[in-house]
Protein backbone atom coordinates (compact mmCIF):
# COMPACT_ATOMS: atom_id res chain seq x y z
CA UNK A 1 0.00 0.00 0.00
CA UNK A 2 1.29 3.45 -0.86
CA UNK A 3 2.45 5.33 2.23
CA UNK A 4 0.24 8.35 1.48
CA UNK A 5 -2.85 6.12 1.16
CA UNK A 6 -2.02 4.35 4.42
CA UNK A 7 -1.70 7.54 6.45
CA UNK A 8 -4.82 9.05 4.89
CA UNK A 9 -6.85 5.95 5.75
CA UNK A 10 -5.54 5.93 9.30
CA UNK A 11 -6.19 9.67 9.77
CA UNK A 12 -9.80 9.33 8.61
CA UNK A 13 -10.37 6.28 10.82
CA UNK A 14 -8.94 8.01 13.88
CA UNK A 15 -10.90 11.20 13.24
CA UNK A 16 -14.04 9.07 13.16
CA UNK A 17 -13.08 7.54 16.52
CA UNK A 18 -12.52 10.99 17.99
CA UNK A 19 -15.90 12.24 16.73
CA UNK A 20 -17.62 9.13 18.12
CA UNK A 21 -15.91 9.66 21.49
CA UNK A 22 -17.09 13.29 21.47
CA UNK A 23 -20.65 12.18 20.70
CA UNK A 24 -20.53 9.61 23.53
CA UNK A 25 -19.27 12.24 25.98
CA UNK A 26 -21.97 14.69 24.92
CA UNK A 27 -24.72 12.06 25.27
CA UNK A 28 -23.61 11.37 28.85
CA UNK A 29 -23.38 15.11 29.53
CA UNK A 30 -26.97 15.59 28.34
CA UNK A 31 -28.11 13.11 31.01
CA UNK A 32 -26.28 15.15 33.65
CA UNK A 33 -27.76 18.37 32.25
CA UNK A 34 -31.28 17.02 32.66
CA UNK A 35 -30.64 16.75 36.39
CA UNK A 36 -29.65 20.41 36.48
CA UNK A 37 -32.75 21.25 34.44
CA UNK A 38 -34.90 19.53 37.09
CA UNK A 39 -33.25 21.67 39.79
CA UNK A 40 -34.08 24.83 37.84
CA UNK A 41 -37.67 23.77 37.23
CA UNK A 42 -38.33 22.98 40.89
CA UNK A 43 -37.18 26.46 41.95
CA UNK A 44 -39.11 28.10 39.11
CA UNK A 45 -42.33 26.34 40.12
CA UNK A 46 -41.97 27.58 43.70
CA UNK A 47 -41.76 31.12 42.30
CA UNK A 48 -44.70 30.59 39.92
CA UNK A 49 -46.98 29.05 42.55
CA UNK A 50 -46.42 32.03 44.81
CA UNK A 51 -47.94 34.38 42.23
CA UNK A 52 -50.27 31.90 40.50
CA UNK A 53 -53.52 33.67 41.38
CA UNK A 54 -52.42 37.22 40.69
CA UNK A 55 -53.20 38.95 37.42
CA UNK A 56 -52.08 42.47 36.59
CA UNK A 57 -53.59 43.82 33.38
CA UNK A 58 -51.40 46.94 33.37
CA UNK A 59 -48.22 44.91 33.57
CA UNK A 60 -49.37 42.70 30.69
CA UNK A 61 -49.94 45.82 28.60
CA UNK A 62 -46.47 47.09 29.48
CA UNK A 63 -45.04 43.72 28.44
CA UNK A 64 -45.95 44.46 24.84
CA UNK A 65 -42.62 46.32 24.49
CA UNK A 66 -40.77 43.01 24.96
CA UNK A 67 -41.47 42.14 21.34
CA UNK A 68 -38.75 44.56 20.23
CA UNK A 69 -36.17 43.40 22.81
CA UNK A 70 -33.92 40.62 21.49
CA UNK A 71 -31.44 40.21 24.34
CA UNK A 72 -31.09 36.87 26.16
CA UNK A 73 -29.20 38.11 29.24
CA UNK A 74 -31.92 38.75 31.79
CA UNK A 75 -30.42 41.89 33.35
CA UNK A 76 -30.08 43.51 29.91
CA UNK A 77 -33.66 42.54 29.01
CA UNK A 78 -34.89 44.02 32.31
CA UNK A 79 -32.99 47.26 31.78
CA UNK A 80 -34.27 47.65 28.21
CA UNK A 81 -37.83 46.74 29.23
CA UNK A 82 -37.94 49.33 32.01
CA UNK A 83 -36.53 52.02 29.73
CA UNK A 84 -39.12 51.35 27.01
CA UNK A 85 -41.99 50.86 29.47
CA UNK A 86 -41.28 54.24 31.07
CA UNK A 87 -41.14 55.84 27.65
CA UNK A 88 -44.55 54.27 26.96
CA UNK A 89 -46.10 55.79 30.08
CA UNK A 90 -46.06 52.74 32.37
CA UNK A 91 -44.29 54.41 35.32
CA UNK A 92 -47.11 53.53 37.71
CA UNK A 93 -46.87 49.81 36.94
CA UNK A 94 -43.08 49.80 37.36
CA UNK A 95 -43.28 51.59 40.72
CA UNK A 96 -45.95 49.25 42.11
CA UNK A 97 -45.04 46.81 44.88
CA UNK A 98 -46.54 44.07 42.70
CA UNK A 99 -43.81 44.58 40.10
CA UNK A 100 -40.93 45.28 42.47
CA UNK A 101 -41.54 42.13 44.53
CA UNK A 102 -41.42 39.98 41.42
CA UNK A 103 -38.19 41.49 40.16
CA UNK A 104 -36.63 41.04 43.59
CA UNK A 105 -37.74 37.39 43.65
CA UNK A 106 -36.43 36.87 40.11
CA UNK A 107 -33.02 38.11 41.23
CA UNK A 108 -33.14 35.58 44.07
CA UNK A 109 -34.17 32.88 41.61
CA UNK A 110 -31.27 33.79 39.32
CA UNK A 111 -28.83 33.62 42.22
CA UNK A 112 -30.21 30.22 43.22
CA UNK A 113 -29.76 28.96 39.67
CA UNK A 114 -26.14 30.15 39.74
CA UNK A 115 -25.53 28.18 42.95
CA UNK A 116 -27.04 25.02 41.44
CA UNK A 117 -24.97 25.54 38.31
CA UNK A 118 -21.73 25.89 40.25
CA UNK A 119 -22.02 22.36 41.63
CA UNK A 120 -22.83 20.87 38.24
CA UNK A 121 -20.21 23.06 36.55
CA UNK A 122 -17.49 21.83 38.91
CA UNK A 123 -18.45 18.22 38.27
CA UNK A 124 -18.48 18.79 34.51
CA UNK A 125 -15.06 20.44 34.64
CA UNK A 126 -13.65 17.30 36.25
CA UNK A 127 -15.47 15.05 33.80
CA UNK A 128 -14.19 16.98 30.79
CA UNK A 129 -10.69 17.24 32.25
CA UNK A 130 -10.56 13.46 32.30
CA UNK A 131 -12.21 13.21 28.89
CA UNK A 132 -9.71 15.58 27.27
CA UNK A 133 -6.74 13.83 28.88
CA UNK A 134 -8.03 10.48 27.66
CA UNK A 135 -8.65 11.85 24.15
CA UNK A 136 -5.15 13.34 24.01
CA UNK A 137 -3.51 10.07 25.06
CA UNK A 138 -5.64 7.92 22.76
CA UNK A 139 -4.86 10.12 19.74
CA UNK A 140 -1.14 10.24 20.47
CA UNK A 141 -0.75 6.50 21.03
CA UNK A 142 -2.90 5.55 18.04
CA UNK A 143 -0.61 7.64 15.83
CA UNK A 144 2.40 5.94 17.39
CA UNK A 145 0.80 2.54 16.73
CA UNK A 146 0.16 3.53 13.12
CA UNK A 147 3.84 4.39 12.79
CA UNK A 148 4.79 1.00 14.23
CA UNK A 149 2.55 -0.80 11.72
CA UNK A 150 4.05 1.21 8.88
CA UNK A 151 7.70 0.68 9.88
CA UNK A 152 7.67 -2.50 11.95
CA UNK A 153 9.83 -0.82 14.60
CA UNK A 154 9.05 0.10 18.20
CA UNK A 155 9.70 3.79 18.85
CA UNK A 156 12.30 4.44 21.55
CA UNK A 157 11.26 8.13 21.60
CA UNK A 158 7.64 7.32 22.48
CA UNK A 159 6.37 9.83 25.04
CA UNK A 160 5.01 8.39 28.30
CA UNK A 161 2.93 11.13 29.90
CA UNK A 162 2.63 11.68 33.64
CA UNK A 163 -0.27 13.37 35.46
CA UNK A 164 1.40 16.78 35.63
CA UNK A 165 2.15 16.79 31.90
CA UNK A 166 -1.44 15.87 31.08
CA UNK A 167 -2.81 18.52 33.43
CA UNK A 168 -0.58 21.16 31.81
CA UNK A 169 -1.72 20.02 28.37
CA UNK A 170 -5.49 20.04 28.98
CA UNK A 171 -5.40 23.34 30.89
CA UNK A 172 -3.18 25.08 28.34
CA UNK A 173 -5.08 28.21 27.18
CA UNK A 174 -6.16 28.52 23.56
CA UNK A 175 -8.58 30.93 21.92
CA UNK A 176 -8.14 33.21 24.94
CA UNK A 177 -8.94 30.76 27.76
CA UNK A 178 -8.92 27.10 28.76
CA UNK A 179 -11.80 24.62 28.65
CA UNK A 180 -12.60 24.97 32.37
CA UNK A 181 -13.32 28.71 32.07
CA UNK A 182 -15.54 28.09 29.06
CA UNK A 183 -17.53 25.41 30.90
CA UNK A 184 -17.78 27.60 33.99
CA UNK A 185 -19.17 30.48 31.92
CA UNK A 186 -21.74 28.26 30.18
CA UNK A 187 -23.00 26.81 33.46
CA UNK A 188 -22.82 29.78 35.85
CA UNK A 189 -23.51 32.70 33.52
CA UNK A 190 -25.19 31.79 30.24
CA UNK A 191 -27.66 29.14 31.46
CA UNK A 192 -28.91 31.07 34.54
CA UNK A 193 -29.10 34.32 32.54
CA UNK A 194 -31.07 32.80 29.66
CA UNK A 195 -33.48 30.92 31.92
CA UNK A 196 -34.11 33.93 34.16
CA UNK A 197 -34.70 35.95 31.00
CA UNK A 198 -37.41 33.42 30.09
CA UNK A 199 -38.91 33.75 33.58
CA UNK A 200 -38.91 37.55 33.32
CA UNK A 201 -40.78 37.52 30.01
CA UNK A 202 -43.24 34.91 31.29
CA UNK A 203 -43.85 36.91 34.48
CA UNK A 204 -44.60 40.11 32.61
CA UNK A 205 -46.97 38.37 30.19
CA UNK A 206 -48.64 36.41 33.03
CA UNK A 207 -48.21 32.99 31.43
CA UNK A 208 -49.39 29.78 33.13
CA UNK A 209 -46.86 27.61 35.00
CA UNK A 210 -47.09 24.83 32.38
CA UNK A 211 -46.29 27.28 29.59
CA UNK A 212 -43.41 28.77 31.56
CA UNK A 213 -41.86 25.34 32.17
CA UNK A 214 -42.22 24.55 28.47
CA UNK A 215 -40.50 27.84 27.58
CA UNK A 216 -37.70 27.11 30.04
CA UNK A 217 -37.13 23.66 28.56
CA UNK A 218 -36.99 25.10 25.05
CA UNK A 219 -34.45 27.72 26.12
CA UNK A 220 -32.41 25.15 28.06
CA UNK A 221 -32.31 22.86 25.02
CA UNK A 222 -31.31 25.75 22.79
CA UNK A 223 -28.30 26.59 24.98
CA UNK A 224 -27.41 22.91 25.32
CA UNK A 225 -27.66 22.12 21.60
CA UNK A 226 -25.92 25.31 20.52
CA UNK A 227 -23.27 26.25 23.06
CA UNK A 228 -22.47 23.03 24.88
CA UNK A 229 -22.46 20.92 21.70
CA UNK A 230 -20.00 23.35 20.16
CA UNK A 231 -17.88 23.34 23.31
CA UNK A 232 -17.59 19.52 23.50
CA UNK A 233 -16.94 19.03 19.78
CA UNK A 234 -14.37 21.80 19.64
CA UNK A 235 -12.50 20.96 22.85
CA UNK A 236 -12.24 17.25 22.04
CA UNK A 237 -11.09 18.04 18.51
CA UNK A 238 -8.48 20.45 19.84
CA UNK A 239 -7.10 17.80 22.23
CA UNK A 240 -6.84 15.26 19.41
CA UNK A 241 -5.06 17.65 17.04
CA UNK A 242 -2.64 18.82 19.74
CA UNK A 243 -1.76 15.17 20.35
CA UNK A 244 -1.11 14.74 16.63
CA UNK A 245 1.22 17.76 16.65
CA UNK A 246 3.13 16.32 19.61
CA UNK A 247 3.44 13.01 17.78
CA UNK A 248 4.96 14.82 14.79
CA UNK A 249 7.56 16.47 17.01
CA UNK A 250 8.44 13.30 18.92
CA UNK A 251 8.72 11.31 15.67
CA UNK A 252 10.86 13.93 13.88
CA UNK A 253 8.19 14.34 11.20
CA UNK A 254 9.05 17.58 9.45
CA UNK A 255 5.97 18.14 7.26
CA UNK A 256 2.26 17.47 7.38
CA UNK A 257 -0.54 17.59 4.82
CA UNK A 258 -3.84 19.28 5.67
CA UNK A 259 -6.87 17.02 5.22
CA UNK A 260 -10.16 18.88 4.83
CA UNK A 261 -11.97 16.01 3.10
CA UNK A 262 -13.29 13.19 5.27
CA UNK A 263 -14.63 10.50 2.94
CA UNK A 264 -16.72 12.50 0.45
CA UNK A 265 -17.36 15.66 2.48
CA UNK A 266 -15.03 18.66 2.22
CA UNK A 267 -15.14 21.32 4.94
CA UNK A 268 -16.40 24.54 3.32
CA UNK A 269 -14.33 26.82 5.55
CA UNK A 270 -11.11 24.81 5.13
CA UNK A 271 -11.35 23.85 1.45
CA UNK A 272 -8.54 26.32 0.59
CA UNK A 273 -6.20 24.30 2.83
CA UNK A 274 -7.14 20.83 1.59
CA UNK A 275 -4.05 18.72 0.71
CA UNK A 276 -1.66 21.64 1.17
CA UNK A 277 1.70 20.77 2.74
CA UNK A 278 3.19 22.71 5.68
CA UNK A 279 6.32 22.50 7.80
CA UNK A 280 5.69 21.26 11.34
CA UNK A 281 7.89 24.06 12.70
CA UNK A 282 5.58 26.60 11.00
CA UNK A 283 2.37 25.13 12.48
CA UNK A 284 -0.15 27.79 13.56
CA UNK A 285 -3.45 26.58 14.94
CA UNK A 286 -6.34 28.44 13.38
CA UNK A 287 -4.21 29.46 10.38
CA UNK A 288 -2.67 26.37 8.79
CA UNK A 289 -3.43 23.69 11.39
CA UNK A 290 -6.73 22.50 12.86
CA UNK A 291 -8.85 23.59 14.52
CA UNK A 292 -9.52 26.46 12.14
CA UNK A 293 -13.06 27.16 13.39
CA UNK A 294 -15.67 25.81 15.86
CA UNK A 295 -17.01 22.36 14.90
CA UNK A 296 -13.93 21.89 12.68
CA UNK A 297 -13.64 18.20 11.67
CA UNK A 298 -10.43 18.52 9.68
CA UNK A 299 -7.17 16.78 10.49
CA UNK A 300 -3.64 16.29 9.11
CA UNK A 301 -1.41 13.43 7.94
CA UNK A 302 2.38 13.03 8.00
CA UNK A 303 4.01 13.93 4.69
CA UNK A 304 7.28 12.61 3.31
CA UNK A 305 7.49 11.79 -0.38
CA UNK A 306 10.41 9.41 0.31
CA UNK A 307 8.51 7.18 2.77
CA UNK A 308 8.47 3.54 1.58
CA UNK A 309 5.24 1.73 0.84
CA UNK A 310 3.56 -0.03 3.76
CA UNK A 311 3.88 -3.81 3.49
CA UNK A 312 0.69 -5.83 3.52
CA UNK A 313 -0.19 -9.46 2.90
CA UNK A 314 -3.34 -11.35 1.96
CA UNK A 315 -4.92 -13.23 4.86
CA UNK A 316 -8.03 -15.39 5.19
CA UNK A 317 -10.03 -15.42 8.41
CA UNK A 318 -10.31 -19.10 9.47
CA UNK A 319 -13.71 -18.48 11.13
CA UNK A 320 -15.49 -16.51 8.39
CA UNK A 321 -13.51 -17.68 5.37
CA UNK A 322 -13.28 -14.08 4.14
CA UNK A 323 -9.99 -12.71 2.87
CA UNK A 324 -8.47 -9.26 3.37
CA UNK A 325 -5.18 -7.41 3.35
CA UNK A 326 -3.44 -7.15 6.73
CA UNK A 327 -0.25 -5.40 7.80
CA UNK A 328 2.81 -7.60 8.04
CA UNK A 329 3.42 -6.42 11.61
CA UNK A 330 0.91 -8.62 13.38
CA UNK A 331 0.76 -7.13 16.90
CA UNK A 332 -2.69 -5.74 17.65
CA UNK A 333 -3.11 -2.43 19.49
CA UNK A 334 -3.47 -3.93 22.98
CA UNK A 335 -0.37 -6.13 22.45
CA UNK A 336 1.59 -3.14 21.17
CA UNK A 337 0.55 -1.03 24.20
CA UNK A 338 1.69 -3.75 26.58
CA UNK A 339 5.03 -4.21 24.79
CA UNK A 340 5.56 -0.43 24.66
CA UNK A 341 4.54 -0.02 28.33
CA UNK A 342 1.74 2.39 27.38
CA UNK A 343 -0.77 3.24 30.13
CA UNK A 344 -3.76 5.57 29.74
CA UNK A 345 -3.80 7.73 32.89
CA UNK A 346 -6.76 9.27 34.69
CA UNK A 347 -6.16 12.71 36.17
CA UNK A 348 -6.74 12.91 39.92
CA UNK A 349 -9.22 15.29 41.54
CA UNK A 350 -8.15 18.81 42.57
CA UNK A 351 -8.67 19.82 46.19
CA UNK A 352 -11.63 22.23 46.60
CA UNK A 353 -11.13 25.46 48.56
CA UNK A 354 -12.87 25.06 51.91
CA UNK A 355 -12.85 27.21 55.03
CA UNK A 356 -11.03 25.88 58.08
CA UNK A 357 -14.34 24.91 59.73
CA UNK A 358 -15.58 23.17 56.57
CA UNK A 359 -12.42 21.12 56.14
CA UNK A 360 -12.47 20.27 59.85
CA UNK A 361 -16.06 19.05 59.44
CA UNK A 362 -15.01 16.67 56.65
CA UNK A 363 -12.21 15.25 58.80
CA UNK A 364 -14.54 14.95 61.81
CA UNK A 365 -17.06 13.10 59.68
CA UNK A 366 -14.31 10.70 58.63
CA UNK A 367 -13.66 9.98 62.32
CA UNK A 368 -15.91 8.31 64.90
CA UNK A 369 -17.91 11.55 65.30
CA UNK A 370 -19.97 10.62 62.25
CA UNK A 371 -21.42 7.60 64.06
CA UNK A 372 -22.97 9.68 66.82
CA UNK A 373 -24.26 12.36 64.43
CA UNK A 374 -25.86 9.85 62.05
CA UNK A 375 -27.34 7.83 64.93
CA UNK A 376 -29.04 10.94 66.35
CA UNK A 377 -30.27 11.98 62.89
CA UNK A 378 -31.78 8.53 62.27
CA UNK A 379 -33.45 8.48 65.70
CA UNK A 380 -34.80 12.03 65.34
CA UNK A 381 -33.00 13.11 68.52
CA UNK A 382 -32.27 16.76 69.33
CA UNK A 383 -28.73 17.46 68.18
CA UNK A 384 -26.18 18.88 70.59
CA UNK A 385 -24.65 22.31 69.77
CA UNK A 386 -21.48 20.52 68.58
CA UNK A 387 -23.51 18.23 66.32
CA UNK A 388 -25.51 21.17 64.91
CA UNK A 389 -22.25 22.93 64.03
CA UNK A 390 -20.84 19.78 62.47
CA UNK A 391 -24.01 19.34 60.39
CA UNK A 392 -23.93 22.99 59.26
CA UNK A 393 -20.23 22.98 58.35
CA UNK A 394 -20.53 19.62 56.63
CA UNK A 395 -23.45 20.83 54.50
CA UNK A 396 -21.61 23.98 53.38
CA UNK A 397 -18.48 21.93 52.65
CA UNK A 398 -20.42 19.45 50.51
CA UNK A 399 -21.95 22.34 48.55
CA UNK A 400 -18.41 23.19 47.39
CA UNK A 401 -17.23 19.66 46.67
CA UNK A 402 -17.89 18.31 43.15
CA UNK A 403 -20.18 15.39 42.52
CA UNK A 404 -18.80 11.91 41.89
CA UNK A 405 -18.69 11.72 38.10
CA UNK A 406 -17.35 8.26 37.30
CA UNK A 407 -19.40 5.41 35.87
CA UNK A 408 -18.16 2.79 38.34
CA UNK A 409 -20.81 1.73 40.90
CA UNK A 410 -20.45 2.66 44.57
CA UNK A 411 -20.75 0.28 47.51
CA UNK A 412 -22.00 0.72 51.04
CA UNK A 413 -21.11 -1.71 53.86
CA UNK A 414 -23.67 -2.14 56.65
CA UNK A 415 -23.34 -3.87 60.03
CA UNK A 416 -26.07 -5.02 62.41
CA UNK A 417 -24.00 -6.22 65.41
CA UNK A 418 -25.10 -9.85 64.96
CA UNK A 419 -28.77 -8.78 65.16
CA UNK A 420 -30.17 -10.76 62.23
CA UNK A 421 -33.69 -9.61 63.11
CA UNK A 422 -32.71 -5.96 62.57
CA UNK A 423 -31.06 -6.80 59.24
CA UNK A 424 -34.14 -8.73 58.09
CA UNK A 425 -36.37 -5.76 59.05
CA UNK A 426 -34.06 -3.42 57.09
CA UNK A 427 -34.19 -5.62 53.98
CA UNK A 428 -37.95 -6.16 54.21
CA UNK A 429 -38.62 -2.44 54.59
CA UNK A 430 -36.44 -1.63 51.58
CA UNK A 431 -38.16 -4.24 49.41
CA UNK A 432 -41.68 -3.36 50.61
CA UNK A 433 -41.48 0.39 50.05
CA UNK A 434 -39.20 0.06 47.03
CA UNK A 435 -36.56 2.51 48.19
CA UNK A 436 -34.03 3.31 50.91
CA UNK A 437 -34.09 6.80 52.40
CA UNK A 438 -32.62 7.83 55.73
CA UNK A 439 -32.49 11.20 57.56
CA UNK A 440 -28.74 10.68 58.06
CA UNK A 441 -25.83 11.18 55.67
CA UNK A 442 -25.08 8.23 53.38
CA UNK A 443 -21.46 7.11 53.08
CA UNK A 444 -20.27 4.97 50.18
CA UNK A 445 -16.98 3.82 48.67
CA UNK A 446 -15.67 4.14 45.11
CA UNK A 447 -13.31 1.59 43.61
CA UNK A 448 -13.26 -0.58 46.72
CA UNK A 449 -15.36 -2.26 49.42
CA UNK A 450 -15.15 -0.57 52.81
CA UNK A 451 -15.05 -3.92 54.59
CA UNK A 452 -15.52 -7.31 52.90
CA UNK A 453 -16.72 -8.69 56.27
CA UNK A 454 -19.89 -6.54 56.25
CA UNK A 455 -23.30 -8.05 57.09
CA UNK A 456 -25.12 -6.50 54.13
CA UNK A 457 -23.91 -4.58 51.10
CA UNK A 458 -25.79 -1.88 49.21
CA UNK A 459 -24.52 -1.50 45.64
CA UNK A 460 -25.30 1.92 44.16
CA UNK A 461 -25.29 1.25 40.42
CA UNK A 462 -26.12 4.80 39.37
CA UNK A 463 -26.03 8.11 41.22
CA UNK A 464 -25.79 11.84 40.56
CA UNK A 465 -25.53 13.74 43.87
CA UNK A 466 -22.77 11.96 45.78
CA UNK A 467 -19.95 14.34 46.73
CA UNK A 468 -16.47 13.02 45.96
CA UNK A 469 -14.44 13.43 49.16
CA UNK A 470 -11.68 10.98 48.26
CA UNK A 471 -9.15 13.81 48.52
CA UNK A 472 -9.93 13.85 52.23
CA UNK A 473 -10.49 10.12 52.71
CA UNK A 474 -8.69 8.17 50.01
CA UNK A 475 -8.28 5.14 52.31
CA UNK A 476 -12.04 4.50 52.24
CA UNK A 477 -12.58 5.93 48.74
CA UNK A 478 -15.46 7.91 50.20
CA UNK A 479 -18.33 9.43 48.26
CA UNK A 480 -20.81 11.14 50.60
CA UNK A 481 -24.50 11.81 49.98
CA UNK A 482 -26.46 14.49 51.83
CA UNK A 483 -29.22 13.74 54.32
CA UNK A 484 -32.47 12.22 53.02
CA UNK A 485 -31.03 11.07 49.70
CA UNK A 486 -33.38 8.48 48.22
CA UNK A 487 -32.20 5.29 46.49
CA UNK A 488 -34.69 3.20 44.51
CA UNK A 489 -34.34 -0.56 44.98
CA UNK A 490 -33.81 -2.66 41.85
CA UNK A 491 -33.26 -6.14 43.25
CA UNK A 492 -31.99 -8.26 46.12
CA UNK A 493 -29.26 -10.85 45.50
CA UNK A 494 -27.98 -13.42 47.99
CA UNK A 495 -24.34 -14.30 47.31
CA UNK A 496 -22.59 -16.80 49.58
CA UNK A 497 -25.25 -16.17 52.20
CA UNK A 498 -24.80 -12.37 52.19
CA UNK A 499 -27.60 -10.04 51.00
CA UNK A 500 -26.73 -7.50 48.29
CA UNK A 501 -29.29 -4.77 47.58
CA UNK A 502 -28.81 -3.10 44.18
CA UNK A 503 -30.12 0.47 44.01
CA UNK A 504 -30.04 3.60 41.85
CA UNK A 505 -30.36 7.14 43.11
CA UNK A 506 -33.88 8.45 42.64
CA UNK A 507 -34.51 10.65 39.58
CA UNK A 508 -37.31 13.21 39.51
CA UNK A 509 -39.78 12.57 36.67
CA UNK A 510 -40.32 15.20 33.98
Amino acid sequence: MKSSDYWRQRAIAEKKKQLEASADYEAAMQVRLRRLEHEFEKEALVYLQRYANENNVGLKQAASVLGSINTTKWSMTLEEFERKAKAGGYDKELNAEYYKSRIYRLQQLHDQMVEFSKKYGMAEQLKMQKGLAKQYQNSYYLHAYDKYRATGQLDIKLNHFNEQQLENIVYSPWKGSDFSKRIWKEYTEILPDELTDTMLRATLFGYSPSKVVSMMRDRFKKVSDRDLHRLVTTEMGHAAEEATAQFYKDSDIEQYQYLATLESHTCDQCTHLDERIFNVKDKKEGINYPLIHPYCRCTTVPYDKDLPDVETRWSRDPKTGKGRYVYRNALDYSEWKKLSNVKILNLSLPTPKLTWDEEAAIHKYNSFESYGLNADLRAGNTLSPAEEKLKHDLDTALDKIPYYSEDEPLSRSLYFESRDDIMVDYVNKALTQGYIQEPSYTSSSAGMVYNPEDDLRVVILKSHSGHDIRKFNDVEGEVLFKRNTRFDVLRLNIIDGKPYIEVVEHEEND
